[in-house]
């Protein structure tokens, strides 16, 4: 009787720990590409030392982290924004925001060759971020219309580009006609 007792609580742990390998393995080989963040449209963001939210009608603000891959998996898209912004074709702040050291982040920036406008040392929990990258879409005021979390993939990234170009929020919160932010108003 001890002797099918041991057998069978050997196999049990035996499956108990392929199962626990097979999730570490899993999460490690295999993780999540989305970002978990609990900041959603209609919310104020706090203020962010060092950025003016009020000099554009909207900003994107770009949560990074350095070290992060799907951050680093996304450069291409962060570059075409910087140009789209630089060539005017997005009128819009962007602004990168990193909980990392002034120090850390200058040399990302500078090994990837990307010259955003850059906060280091970014609080993003105080923003309701806690995974990166989030892009955050908000207007003058520091209201959120628009969140997107992780890396996008090419096709999410064109519906991203489109709807910033379609998109002008006024000074007032007006939107253009025809379509509806995810809030459930007017844009």
């Amino acid at each position: 009787m001890r002797n099918i007792l041991a057998v069978v609580s050997d196999v049990v742990v035996l499956i108990v720990a392929l199962l626990l390998g097979f999730v570490v393995a899993k999460n490690y080989f295999f993780p999540s590409k989305v970002a978990q963040s609990l900041i959603k449209p209609g919310d104020m963001l706090p203020p962010i030392e060092g950025v003016d939210l009020s000099s554009h009608d909207q900003s994107l603000l770009l949560a990074l982290k350095v070290g992060c891959h799907f951050c680093e998996e996304d450069i291409p898209f962060y570059r075409r924004l910087l140009q789209l912004t630089e060539s005017r074709e997005l009128e819009l702040n962007l602004v990168a925001l990193f909980p990392d050291d002034g120090v850390a982040v200058r040399a990302f920036l500078q090994r990837e060759k990307i010259p955003l406008k850059v906060v280091a040392n970014a609080a993003l929990r105080e923003l309701k971020v806690t995974g990166t990258p989030t892009l955050i879409l908000v207007d003058r005021t520091g209201r959120v219309i628009q969140v997107w979390t992780g890396a996008l993939p090419p096709s999410e990234e064109e519906e991203l580009i489109r709807r910033l170009k379609a998109s002008r929020v006024s000074v007032r919160g007006i939107l253009p006609q025809g379509e509806f932010n995810s809030i459930g108003g007017a844009r």
